[in-house]
């Protein structure tokens, strides 16, 4: 898989604006250009050829939904970011038509926004210049170009402190020659060819490697590591890890393995036994995006596991979207109720933040508290950090 082209085409009819996204995506690597009518964007749409396209919804004599759909039957390929003035909900409907039609949504953003946000939503956006993912993969992996960055957890206390108890270990691959590339580009490539498998034993070596590193200097924290069903389904995995928690001499404790809803669904045996062992030894087991599966009660109830992490999509919309708000409610009630903590993902702001802590999670990470960051940057955050108020 090669792909060469990261043009990035604005189309909103605030020149400013344009602008203003014209020069983060040009700073991050794209050949940026704008519009700002209908007429200027179906012309530039096909002589541009755009890998992704930033949309506004409110526009001058149209609306971008008109906009999408074109996109959609002129069958592109380029990524889809919505930013726009509307309400969240608005933005949440605009984002699944999107992808109902076939679009690859990138997802959304409400102005105002915030520039590192916009930045980081980019880079994600960006196609590996001139590298052939599945030739070059292996080599990486080999020679350790994929590295970890982690972002922060915290407990959010009962009487109101929020304290960092861990991370989550975040992959990224340092090409030599196309800079720092992130997993939704060479993840699918790593599943589809099986290198899924020694991906995430260096990942899990890099990882105790650099908590080991942490204890001692004095800085006790667990991390979280996400973990395909296919390893799952590998009887010699428990054993590994227990392995490599000895070397480093770590506490079981100090390592959570994150399997998606989705990968539940896929249990077998072979799994089941391994989680049960995992779990005997106290290493924690987390459920990740839960909400976007098809799990059922009772598959939740029969396995082991002891944290439930509500999906970002759900909590991300918490402020201005009473269904997604009715649906973080009540995922957090059914972890409560079968005894399990409850972690929400994509914490953005303080509105949401509260409102999770009211509704008794646990533990919350997201932009709001801290973006992903190299394992050498933890120790200096932990020492920095203030807890939003």
């Amino acid at each position: 898989m090669t792909v060469t082209v990261n043009n990035l085409l604005v189309f909103d009819d605030d020149p400013s604006m344009c602008a203003l996204v014209e020069d983060i995506a040009s700073s991050v690597g794209y050949k940026a250009r704008s519009v700002n009518t209908s007429d200027e964007f179906f012309q530039v749409f096909g002589d541009f050829h755009p890998s992704v396209i930033v949309l506004d919804l409110n526009l001058k004599g149209s609306d971008g939904i008109d906009h999408l759909r074109f996109i959609a039957e002129n069958n592109s390929t380029a990524k889809i970011l919505i930013v726009s003035g509307v309400d969240q909900r608005t933005l949440s409907s605009a984002e699944r038509l999107g992808r109902s039609v076939g679009l690859d949504m990138l997802g959304s953003l409400k102005k105002p926004f915030d520039i590192n946000v916009l930045e980081d939503m980019l880079q994600g956006g960006l196609a590996p210049d001139a590298m052939d993912i599945d030739a070059e993969l292996p080599g990486a992996i080999e020679s350790e170009q994929l590295l970890l960055h982690y972002q922060p957890k915290f407990t959010m206390d009962a009487d109101g402190g929020v304290r960092m108890h861990g991370v989550e270990a975040l992959v990224r691959w340092q090409h030599p020659r196309t800079g720092l590339r992130f997993p939704d580009e060479f993840i699918p490539a790593a599943e589809k060819s099986g290198l899924i498998l020694p991906l995430t034993d260096l990942v899990l070596r890099q990882a105790m490697e650099r908590v080991a590193t942490w204890s001692a200097n004095g800085l006790d924290l667990s991390v979280g590591i996400n973990i395909p069903a296919r390893m799952m389904n590998d009887a010699r995995f428990p054993d590994r890890v227990f392995a490599l928690l000895a070397r480093h001499e770590l506490a079981p404790d100090r390592l959570t393995l994150e399997i998606t809803e989705r990968d539940v669904m896929t249990n077998t045996e072979t799994a089941m036994a391994n989680l049960t062992r995992l779990r005997i030894k106290g290493i924690e087991l987390s459920v990740d995006d839960f909400g976007t599966g098809y799990s059922s009660l009772v598959q939740l109830y029969r396995m082991p596991f002891n944290e439930l992490k509500i999906d970002k999509s759900f909590v991300i919309d918490c402020e201005g979207n009473e269904e997604a708000r009715s649906i973080v409610e009540i995922i957090a009630t059914l972890g409560h109720k079968l005894g399990m903590i409850v972690c929400a993902e994509g914490v953005e702001n303080l509105a949401t933040f509260q409102f999770l802590r009211d509704l008794g999670c646990q533990r919350a990470q997201g932009y709001l508290l801290s973006r992903p960051i190299p394992g050498e940057d933890i120790e200096g955050f932990t020492r920095e950090f203030k807890p939003p108020s």
